[in-house]
Formats: C-alpha cells, structure tokens, sequence
C-alpha cells in the first residue's frame, strides 16, 4: 500500500521493504550504513548519470534494521507501457558492524522483483556488486530462486582486487620487481603530487584525460565530464578523491578515485606524454594504494582488466600486486521480466549496444595501429 513515506512490502513477517521514502540527505546516510557500498549507489551519481527523476530508491528492514538497499534507475518505455528497473552495482546487503547473511540478500531480490517486476511490469535488470570466487554461488542461486535469468551475452567485468590490510612494505614487495624499479625511478625524478576533492582538481584531471585521449585516438567509455557534476553533489565524505602529478610545474598525470565502502576504486586515470617519460603512473597509483588503506578499506578494485583487447593495461595493473591480489570477475547481470515483449525489446537493445561498442573498439586499435609508438616506453607497459 501507500503511504506518506513511499511504498511499504512485507516478506514473510520479518522484513519489511519501503519504496521512495527517502531524499537526497536520507540516502547519502544510507550508503553510509554499507561496506559494499559503491560511488554507484549513490543519488549524484544516478542524478548526474540519468537524472533524479528517473531513479527510485529501496530499504529493506529485518526486525526493524536496514540489512539491505539500493539505488534503481527508472527507464519508461516511451510510446508502450513497460521499461526497465536498473540496480548497477548492486544491492547493497553487508551493513557496517552487523552480521550480514545471503538471505538478507535473497529478501532483497525478492522486493526488486515484486514492485518492479511483477506489479509494474518492468524488466528488472541486476548488476551484483559480488564476485565469482566469494560468495558467488549462493549469490548466484538466490537470483536464480527468484526467477532471474543470468544474461550470458553480457561480459561479465573481471579485474583485480589488491588487498589492502598488508602493510605498506608487504604490498610494495609483493609488486613486480620492474615495477618497483619504474616506481623508484619515478620517485628520484622528483615527481611532485597535489591531492584533494576540490573540483578543481576535477577540473584540471578531465583536462590531462582529455588530452591523452586526443593523443591514443580512443573513444570514451563515458562521460567524465560527469564527475565534476557529481562532485558538486557528493557529500564531503563521499566525494571523489583526486591525485595529479606534476614536474617541473607541469601537470604530467591525473588519478581519481572513490573509496566509499571496504573496496576503493579508480575512476579515471591518465597520463600526460612527459608523465610518460618519467613514470608518474607508477607513484600516483602506489599512493592511492597508501591513501586508500589509510581510509579504511580493505580492499582496491584496480578498475577492470583486459588481457586480450588492452594488454599494456593489463600488465600494468598486474605488475602492481601481483603477490597479493585476487583475479577475479562479477558474478554478472540478471534479469526478470513478467512480460516477453519487454524481453524482447531489451534483448534487441542489449545486442544493438553491444555492436556498438564492438565497433569503436575496432575502430580505435585500428587508429592505435597507425599510431607511432611513445619513445622511451616505461617498463612494465606504463598505461593509465
């Protein structure tokens, strides 16, 4: 029924789900409660990303305590009735000093599909902040017990989780040898860094990301003119911390990254072609490890590996903890639908994305071929 908090559910006694009875202020406090809480559940980022319109947000309470939430982006078909109910990186179920179980998780799931799914008739679409090798499989069967359907086209994201609780001399001594020399390198050449969350320091690393793109002839995943959006609206302890390299005055190279939750994780990164030369890479990613660990979390997500399409990424970020990290990839995108048009419709417009990017992708090694390769190349495939 509705009232004046928003739409309430009830699940077998115990729990209790409350749909849009929250603001702006009320659910920065709620990503606060989380450990797998990610700059992606967050209201500025939906905002930024869709608009506040299209986003609705959801509560579920066990013997009166949240124990789960998350984040849902609305998307109305816009002639016929239906359209798509989008959880990204979510939910969120492990709450900060409390225990947390799968069925926290499951109860959760269930709420998605009834209001959205089932009484809307929306496609309910569910990228699980989990991964394969923690958790998975009872993860994986809980959506499967709710009726979701693991949509295998969609690769699922693989990176490396780099853990965090290690000291500072066992983290560095578990990196690559080439990549501690290319750091100690870059250390004697006196690389100078400048950190904060001023959006000017937003500002001047959109510009170093810019450039860089211009000079590898990429087209951009996404927007990061987004970010200084979404720094303006983040909460001071939520907002996006920012690291830019300089020599010789010279902005050579630019970090940013979100460390809500147990798990850090960059969000952009470039260098500079004088940050090249001399390495800057190497220091800004070695203090956001030290940054990061001195917050709190226990672990940094490296931001996504490729080995086949970017594998000067790839070797890059493993030469950072190659002794002291996980492999690992998302447990992947479910979906539920009450309705086999909607289904349908999604299916088509998965596939139609999909080739897009297949295309660009394509398109930029091609323009990377031409390309005459950076002299002096560090050691380790330097890349942001």
């Amino acid at each position: 029924m509705r009232t004046a908090n928003g739409e309430r559910l009830q699940f077998g006694g115990k729990y209790h789900a409350e749909i849009d009875g929250v603001d702006e202020a009320t659910w920065a406090e709620v990503v606060r409660q989380f450990e797998d809480a990610t700059i992606y559940q967050t209201w500025a980022y939906g905002a930024v990303s869709w608009g506040a319109r299209g986003l609705s947000h959801v509560r579920l309470s066990r013997d009166g305590e949240v124990v789960s939430a998350c984040q849902v982006r609305i998307l109305d078909w816009p002639v016929m009735p239906g359209g798509i109910a989008y959880v990204g990186s979510g939910p969120m179920w492990r709450p900060k000093g409390r225990p947390s179980t799968p069925s926290d998780f499951q109860a959760m799931i269930r709420a998605l599909r009834v209001c959205y799914g089932t009484e809307r008739r929306l496609l309910v679409r569910v990228k699980v902040n989990a991964y394969d090798d923690v958790d998975g499989g009872v993860l994986k069967d809980a959506m499967v017990q709710e009726g979701f359907c693991l949509q295998p086209s969609i690769q699922p994201y693989r990176t490396l989780l780099v853990d965090l609780q290690r000291s500072a001399d066992e983290l560095r001594q578990s990196s690559r040898r080439t990549w501690r020399q290319a750091l100690a390198a870059a250390e004697r050449s006196k690389v100078a860094l400048v950190e904060g969350v001023g959006s000017d320091l937003i500002e001047e690393a959109i510009r170093v990301y810019e450039e860089m793109r211009r000079r590898k002839r990429f087209a951009p995943v996404v927007d990061m003119r987004k970010l200084a959006g979404m720094q303006v609206r983040l909460p001071a302890d939520q907002r996006i911390r920012v690291i830019l390299a300089s020599f010789q005055q010279e902005t050579v190279g630019a970090l940013a990254y979100s460390s809500l939750g147990d798990t850090g994780l960059p969000l952009l990164a470039a260098t500079a072609d004088k940050g090249i030369r001399i390495n800057s890479s190497y220091v800004m990613w070695w203090r956001m490890l030290l940054e990061m660990k001195d917050l709190g979390c226990r672990w940094c997500d490296l931001g996504g590996i490729d080995p086949v399409r970017t594998p000067g990424t790839y070797v890059f970020r493993a030469g950072i903890a190659a002794k002291s990290s996980r492999d690992v990839r998302a447990l992947g995108v479910f979906d539920f639908s009450a309705s086999r048009l909607t289904s349908a419709l999604v299916f088509l417009g998965t596939q139609a994305q999909q080739a897009h990017r297949r295309i660009r992708a394509r398109a930029s090694a091609v323009a990377n071929r031409w390309r005459r390769p950076s002299r002096g190349s560090p050691r380790g495939g330097e890349t942001a």
